[in-house]
């Protein structure tokens, strides 16, 4: 290979890092755009509307809507907290469950309430939460969609 053929391939290779590295950042702080509205749909058996931020000013919550079929949220944080509420689930057993879920990330756990779960998981310095909304549904349903949802959010961090 060339001198020049290389020199090339280095300059090109250093450009596509400068330019995708501040969009893997911008990702992590923008829930909505971890998710597409068709990725949520499968998961919900129907589709939804694009992911809406809850405040307009703050795009570290997302949520996509799905009418009857339930609706999705996803909460970005630090990996502290991640870290915060594993040391702190051995003192809420009995009013929350917490079941540590294996081969999401590096470390994932199911916080639950009855019916009501979410995932969180930590992934480097990122930890997220995807919680399936559904009234219909069974909480085995519910945590699969979470699954799917989450490997998604863990490939684009």
């Amino acid at each position: 290979m060339s001198r020049i053929r290389q020199t090339r391939l280095l300059v090109t290779a250093a450009l596509a890092a400068a330019v995708l590295a501040p969009a893997a950042h911008a990702a992590s702080d923008d829930a909505c755009a971890l998710l597409t509205p068709a990725q949520v749909g499968a998961a919900l058996g129907a589709p939804v509307e694009p992911g809406k931020p809850i405040t307009p000013t703050d795009h570290k919550v997302c949520t996509w809507a799905g009418g009857k079929a339930g609706w999705v949220t996803l909460m970005l944080q630090s990996a502290a907290k991640f870290d915060a509420a594993k040391r702190e689930a051995p003192a809420l057993a009995g009013a929350v469950a917490v079941t540590s879920v294996s081969g999401l990330g590096d470390g994932a756990m199911f916080v639950g309430m009855g019916q009501n779960v979410g995932l969180v998981v930590k992934k480097g310095g990122v930890s997220f939460k995807v919680a399936v909304y559904q009234t219909n549904s069974t909480l085995d349903k519910k945590q699969a969609a979470e699954k799917v949802l989450a490997a998604e959010v863990i490939s684009r961090l």
